[in-house]
């Protein structure tokens, strides 16, 4: 195997986990009971019954399930499960742990889901048509990030 394609199968491999099952995330389904989330986790995932320190990306929503220090692919996250005043899914947060290359993580989402639908400033949003999924990419000053896996036109868009 030469030099290329040796980078290249480990640049594909490092992204590929990246992308949730079609319109899905993991092993959550969108529209699963808070109850049904937690316990497909098989013991990853734990309820929370305060959103103290933890957050979804749309004010709409209500963390209550979280995991932490998920690693997916190169990247290590914090997972929080959110629900949009039901007690349905209806989106996952990922939230890169202190000292993620923030950049890099979003070079593999472009990698992964080509040119954003919208972009603003580092911000960017990609509606993955082939898995049903809308994924956002928030930046707070370059320092914080999110990344937002929903059901493709779920709410908040």
């Amino acid at each position: 195997m030469n030099v290329c394609t040796a980078a290249l199968s480990f640049v594909a491999l490092a992204f590929v986990p990246i992308s949730p099952a079609a319109a899905d995330w993991q092993y959550v389904k969108w529209g699963m009971s808070k109850t049904a989330a937690i316990q497909a986790s098989k013991g990853e995932a734990s309820l929370i019954s305060s959103s103290a320190g933890v957050g979804c990306a749309y004010n709409s929503q209500i963390p209550f399930g979280i995991i932490l220090k998920k690693t997916i692919g190169e990247f290590t996250f914090d997972v929080v499960f959110c629900a949009a005043g039901s007690d349905k899914v209806t989106s996952i947060s990922l939230t890169p742990v202190p000292g993620t290359n923030l950049p890099t993580l979003k070079r593999a989402l472009f990698s992964q889901y080509g040119q954003p639908v919208s972009t603003d400033g580092d911000d960017a949003i990609w509606a993955d048509k082939k898995s049903g999924n809308t994924i956002s990419f928030y930046t707070i000053a370059g320092v914080v990030g999110r990344v937002e896996y929903k059901q493709l036109g779920g709410v908040g868009l």
